[in-house]
């Protein structure tokens, strides 16, 4: 199943991705699962240091580019020409079918950015050409000066954060600019037994599907593609199977429902970490301190990766495969039983960085408030 681009391209509706857990880690083995399991549409990003072994799993899979969907994003304050000419060359392709800006801040400058990014569509290097996390300010700015549109906005989508969204939602739904959403599985795996658990249970219980599946129902009726990620191929099947549902399985009443009950966002406790592809970030109040205290910020924010556990996008737990829960029982979360990935020296690297940064970025804060 895909969807239609601005730009006459398709895109797959569900992709598998490379980041959350997997930044920094080997993922050659489950990619490789996920394209046994039939996913063709691969996301992943030079931030997340997985690009090798997406190329790698491509590449040991036979099967044929034209196949495949690659989505990768820029590097932080890396050219973009740069950072797509190095990402081609490490995912072992000639082009790839999506390439987006990261975030706002990883460019210097919007207007100029998307200028480079039109040029690198034009050459052939990126059949399409989009963005991360852009808010209708950052949008708007680009439009100004864009002889084409951005096929995609990739941003954090979930019950929960879908009023905030909603403005984003719309303005791209207004300029056919094509919504992807990741974290969409926070309910489940990051506040289980929040106020959306009894309109999505009530769905599933109704159509005989997994509360995940109700899930990535409401995404789609909200015209989005996913992105999710997971290391168990029993899940991965789970996933697929919402392209075997009809688009309206969910009724105006059932999506209604869960909307109301996400409005006020999600119940009180931890939550997840603040990562710097979430749109959340960007209203934050690390959001207003200077460039490089920003960066700081969003680097030092970052989990370390547990491989203990499965994951989808943007989160570190994992969604037990049940059939279905009761009204008043979250869905449980397990350790995986998938051995732990391995972690490159890269990762080690990046894992150093980021308790350095986050050293610098509590200096940071602290000179600010004295100042």
């Amino acid at each position: 199943m895909s969807l239609p681009l601005n730009d006459g391209h398709n895109i797959p509706t569900i992709a598998f991705g490379t980041g959350s857990k997997w930044k920094w880690h080997d993922v050659t083995t489950y990619v490789q699962l996920a394209l046994e399991s039939g996913f063709s549409h691969l996301d992943t990003a030079a931030f997340y240091e997985t690009e090798p072994f997406v190329g790698r799993a491509i590449k040991e899979s036979g099967l044929a580019r034209k196949d495949l969907f690659l989505t990768t994003k820029c590097g932080l304050m890396i050219p973009l020409r740069k950072s797509l000419k190095d990402s081609l060359e490490k995912l072992g392709v000639e082009y790839v079918d999506l390439f987006l800006i990261h975030n706002h801040f990883f460019v210097p400058d919007i207007k100029e950015a998307w200028k480079e990014m039109e040029k690198l569509k034009e050459e052939g290097l990126a059949r399409s050409i989009g963005v991360s996390n852009y808010e209708v300010k950052h949008l708007k700015q680009m439009m100004r000066v864009a002889k084409v549109k951005p096929a995609v906005n990739q941003i954090s989508l979930n019950p929960y954060n879908y009023a905030e969204m909603k403005p984003i939602i719309d303005y791209c739904q207004e300029n056919g600019i094509v919504v992807e959403a990741y974290s969409s599985l926070a309910p489940i795996t990051t506040y289980p037994g929040g106020p959306v658990d009894i309109p999505i249970t009530a769905a599933a219980l109704r159509l005989g599907i997994t509360p995940t599946q109700v899930i990535f129902l409401w995404v789609r009726a909200k015209g989005a593609v996913i992105v999710t990620t997971t290391s168990s191929k029993e899940r991965m099947k789970e996933y697929l199977a919402v392209n075997d549902l009809p688009p309206t399985s969910l009724t105006h009443e059932e999506i209604a429902a869960i909307d109301h009950a996400g409005a006020n966002g999600p119940p009180p406790g931890p939550g997840p970490s603040s990562q710097p592809e979430s749109t959340s970030f960007l209203s934050s109040s690390s959001f207003h301190l200077s460039p490089l205290s920003r960066i700081l910020s969003s680097l030092s924010s970052r989990p370390s990766p547990s491989p203990s556990k499965d994951v989808g996008v943007d989160v570190y737990v994992d969604v037990e495969k049940s059939p279905l829960v009761t009204l008043t029982t979250p869905t449980p979360c397990h350790p995986s039983p998938h051995p732990p990935t391995k972690l490159t020296l890269v990762g080690v690297i990046n894992i150093l960085l980021v308790s350095i940064t986050f050293i610098l970025g509590i200096v940071l804060v602290l000179m600010g408030l004295l100042c």
